[in-house]
């Protein structure tokens, strides 16, 4: 498999061309500046509010404890996204990890919350003393920056005010290392990207400028607070759901937008009440019934945590349902029946970095158990693992002439984008009807166009029909991805029959198409690969109709 990169000027133009103005701006003003230094703060302006109480904004956090061993921690081995290093404790800050993922969730500070007050402050201490600012250093990117900001002020001014109050010498060293990185924030943001980045760097400024007092605080919370109302009216949808559709990154928004609200006083933050009720509601909807989130786009497990409301409150309503400018739509049965389709745009046109190629993709969960899945994504490193994660291979979907969709290259580039084109969705009592249309290959010499139907009901087996057109012969493959436990009982030339535990799954698809059984990989987490088996129905000509069924019965 051939790793795209930018070969041509094409891509390139194609790559560039939906950015808006401000982003190409931003971007050849942090280029030229070299993310000057930040201006170190000898005196602090800033002092912690420890008269306000964050009860709310402390019960939030307790989740995060869950996701680290305070046990292992402290012997110096830190554990992101399944990987294992051991730094030493306090780490060292330089690790040399070759995933830049894993150094930005060291420098995220979030597994404080497994510490307690003597410790977080000694590893705090240790990074205000050994990681000065260097534009090599990924940790003082503005994306971690952010993160390490509210994990710093939630942590230390929310939920051990008392033991803070009582340091004054670390009060005073803490607040100065935080308006020396927030106003150095201040004058970075992120608007070379946008997007979740920008949504995070504002929360970040309006949380700071909450949770301390002084005049740069106050700054930081109106300039935070004014941005945030901006890209949340642009980054939140009508229907509640986050505008890069990705199910991780919506419920990584959700808990930042909840953590705004915690650090507000009660009259300042009314404006984010409904915003987050819609961000709930849409998170339900792209929960399967095991509770977790379907992997649609650059989507992982065991990335973030549930709010602890969301886990209490999760009773969602059998039957059809839609979050439309999204454009997902769906089933949810009373007996652990789910079915989530991707019939929207792959994202935001001016930052699509996290989409995939799974335009008309969907998964299936049948009597609680998971049967066809979404790859999901295995890393953020350039390679092979990455692009087959994104690629349309790797989905649910129709893959013509072994390319993609869009036109996938790099890490998060993408240069020729598509559109769902004519999508029409009807609910039906115990049921829907879906159909849509993509042009995504009409970029190529055969200018093949995809029409997918959906047609599901209760008692019933779940429909797909796809038609693909083009000028010249094309060779179509429509792909169903299977759950790693997911066993192949037998399979004919027109049948398939697989199961999972106590649930059967029958295939069957149209005379004209051939099928066969291709190894593939399941990554429901960051660097796990875990092998399952796809079924590929293949036509080749100008005029194809690849039609099948699924049918779930207990075993």
């Amino acid at each position: 498999m051939k790793i795209p990169r930018i070969s041509n000027l094409n891509r390139l133009f194609q790559t560039v061309r939906p950015l808006r103005w401000k982003q190409i701006f931003y971007r050849l003003n942090y280029r030229l500046r070299f993310w000057a230094k930040p201006k170190q703060i000898k005196e602090t302006n800033i002092g912690p509010d420890l008269l306000s109480d964050y009860a709310a904004l402390r019960e939030l956090k307790v989740p995060l404890k869950t996701l680290f061993k305070r046990e292992t921690i402290l012997k110096g081995q830190f554990e992101f996204i399944h990987l294992k290093e051991h730094v030493g404790f306090p780490p060292n800050w330089d690790f040399p990890s070759p995933c830049k993922l894993w150094r930005y969730q060291l420098n995220y500070f979030e597994w404080l919350y497994c510490l307690d007050y003597i410790e977080a402050r000694k590893c705090v201490l240790s990074w205000i003393e050994n990681y000065h600012y260097d534009r090599n250093r990924d940790g003082w990117e503005a994306y971690p920056t952010s993160l390490r900001i509210m994990s710093w002020s939630a942590y230390f001014v929310a939920t051990h005010r008392s033991e803070l109050s009582n340091d004054p010498s670390f009060s005073s060293i803490l607040s100065q290392s935080i308006e020396t990185q927030t106003t150095w924030l201040e004058r970075n943001l992120e608007y070379h990207l946008m997007a979740n980045h920008l949504l995070e760097n504002a929360a970040a400024l309006l949380m700071t400028g909450s949770l301390f007092n002084g005049n740069s605080a106050r700054r930081w919370k109106e300039t935070g607070s004014k941005i945030l109302k901006q890209e949340i009216q642009e980054q939140i949808l009508p229907d509640g759901m986050h505008f890069e559709r990705s199910p991780m990154y919506h419920l990584r928004m959700l808990n930042v937008l909840r953590e705004a609200k915690m650090s507000l006083k009660s009259n300042e933050g009314h404006y984010l009440k409904p915003v987050l009720s819609s961000m709930e509601k849409a998170l339900d909807l792209v929960r399967h019934p095991d509770e977790d989130i379907a992997l649609l786009n650059d989507s992982n497990l065991g990335v973030y945590p549930l709010p602890l409301s969301c886990d209490k409150s999760f009773s969602p309503v059998p039957g059809p349902w839609q979050l439309p400018n999204a454009g997902y739509y769906g089933y949810r049965g009373s007996n652990g029946e789910y079915i989530i389709f991707d019939a929207g745009p792959i994202g935001p046109d001016y930052n699509p970095g996290h989409s995939h190629g799974d335009m008309f993709s969907y998964e299936v969960t049948w009597n609680h158990h998971r049967m066809v899945v979404d790859t999901g994504n295995f890393d953020y490193e350039t390679g092979l693992m990455r692009f087959h994660c994104r690629s349309t291979k790797a989905h649910n979907t129709v893959q013509v002439n072994e390319e993609d969709q869009c036109d996938f290259w790099g890490t998060f580039r993408v240069g020729k984008r598509i559109q769902p084109e004519d999508v029409k969705y009807a609910e039906k009592e115990n049921g829907f009807h879906l159909e849509a249309t993509h042009s995504g290959y009409r970029r190529f010499p055969e200018r093949a166009v995809h029409r997918r139907l959906v047609n599901f009901h209760t008692g019933n087996p779940l429909r797909i029909q796809d038609w693909i057109q083009a000028e010249k012969p094309v060779n179509a493959v429509s792909r169903i991805h299977f759950h790693p436990d997911c066993k192949c009982l037998d399979m004919t030339a027109r049948q398939l029959v697989i199961r999972n535990a106590n649930v059967d799954c029958t295939i069957e698809w149209d005379r004209e198409s051939s099928a066969r059984l291709e190894d593939s990989f399941y990554c429901p987490e960051f660097n796990t690969k875990l092998p399952n088996k796809v079924l590929a129905l293949t036509q080749i000509g100008t005029d194809l109709r690849i039609h099948y069924s699924l049918r779930f019965t207990k075993g």
